[in-house]
């Protein structure tokens, strides 16, 4: 494996933003085009995705390392708030929840445990 230059790096970060519209794209058409909460709360997670990217490339850019380096820990904290969906019995009441102003770490899984950040992060990598 090569060492990869940072502009390219950069422009494939930038890149992965296309990912996420042909994705979106994917899930707007699928089930004959009805939506449900779970996929409000996906657009809702790759918006905020997208928006990240584009903030850290502007922030690194501008050589502002220390304002763009908190951006990582929020798009991984997207991931982990995304994940938490396919964790739970219901995901339609998990959203309902989320929208309703509650704390994923307030709520627990199929399993009846907490879903605290460390609890997703272990959940994630195993």
């Amino acid at each position: 494996m090569t060492k990869k230059q940072p502009l390219n790096l950069m422009k494939e970060l930038k890149e992965a933003k296309k990912y996420f519209y042909k994705e979106t794209q994917r899930m707007i058409n699928a089930a004959d085009k009805k939506m449900y909460l779970t996929d409000i709360y996906a657009l809702a997670c790759i918006k905020r995705a997208v928006l990240l990217i584009s903030g850290f490339c502007q922030l690194i850019e501008a050589k502002n390392f220390l304002s763009a380096a908190p951006l990582i820990r929020l798009h991984l904290d997207t991931l982990l708030q995304f994940y938490a969906v396919w964790l739970v019995e219901d995901p339609n009441k998990f959203v309902t929840k989320k929208m309703a102003g509650k704390q994923t770490n307030n709520i627990k899984d199929k399993e009846k445990i907490r879903m605290t950040d460390s609890y997703l992060v272990k959940k994630l990598t195993e």
